[in-house]
């Protein structure tokens, strides 16, 4: 009987259905026994059971990867976050998405620039800021890129690259080559993205000054990578969300702008 309620119990959570939707195949595979305080699970290898436990148990598996994988990445993104915080505390204002010559040639990512406020800087004093990043010297630092940029949910061949990116379209907290501030932001910081994970194949060398060119009338695409429900992004208040590939497109366009005016329920992400 404490068996059965167990199951019955089991049965019932949703949660438990979600994560093992083979639920009712997988208890038909075991006989469970209770003596005293002991339990004891033999599995029935009748009609190949091995084989079918193993694949009822593969999805599971397979989902609690995934969600370690996408917590390690919500991480990375938060400690971006800070580091943008803190560097916006050191000079009073943001970051731009690079810095640049006397020509208004683009030189080094923000990436490169937030490498004091993310434990590397010894690192950053190793960069020729008067460089561009394929320079002879810079070129040979792009192997060094910190675990900080590489994401668990991105299995890129290429070393050296980061899905990590800042919107740079027009209406964006990266536009332009002016440095914004707090007081830039009046759709508010939590109402406005920072960063986000892109798609592998929009994926970038971590030191070149390249990022993500929202399509503000296609603002998902480029977003979603195949086979996944979403993306992850990072808000200017430092906060992260997983957000669905089913959002409003509306909704994600105004939480690319700064400052376009635009009132959206979050809890339709």
């Amino acid at each position: 009987m404490v068996m059965a309620a167990a199951y019955k119990l089991a049965a019932g959570a949703e949660e438990v259905r979600q994560a093992v939707p083979k639920l009712d195949e997988l208890i038909k595979l075991v006989t469970p026994t209770v003596k005293g305080d002991r339990l004891t699970i033999v599995l029935n290898d009748e009609n190949g059971g091995v084989t079918q436990l193993t694949e009822a148990l593969a999805q599971p598996v397979s989902v609690a990867r995934e969600a370690a994988r996408r917590t390690l990445s919500m991480n990375n993104l938060k400690q971006l976050a800070l580091a943008f915080h803190n560097y916006a505390d050191t000079y009073r204002k943001f970051p731009t998405a690079a810095n640049y010559d006397k020509d208004g040639k683009a030189l080094l990512s923000w990436r490169v620039h937030l490498l004091p406020y993310l434990d590397q800087a010894a690192l950053y004093k190793e960069f020729h800021l008067d460089e561009p990043w394929d320079s002879e010297h810079n070129r040979k630092l792009i192997d060094k890129m910190p675990k900080t940029l590489a994401s668990p949910l991105a299995d890129l061949k290429e070393p050296g690259k980061t899905v990590y990116l800042a919107p740079v379209s027009e209406g964006t907290i990266f536009a332009g080559q002016k440095a914004r501030t707090f007081a830039n932001i009046t759709d508010g910081t939590s109402n406005t993205i920072l960063f986000v994970e892109a798609a592998p194949d929009k994926a970038v060398i971590w030191t070149r000054p390249d990022d993500f060119e929202v399509d503000l009338e296609k603002p998902l695409a480029g977003l979603v990578a195949a086979g996944a429900k979403g993306f992850l992004i990072a808000f200017c208040d430092g906060s992260v969300r997983f957000v669905s590939e089913n959002v409003d497109p509306k909704v994600l366009k105004g939480l690319f702008t700064i400052a376009g005016g635009e009132a959206f329920d979050r809890s339709k992400l």
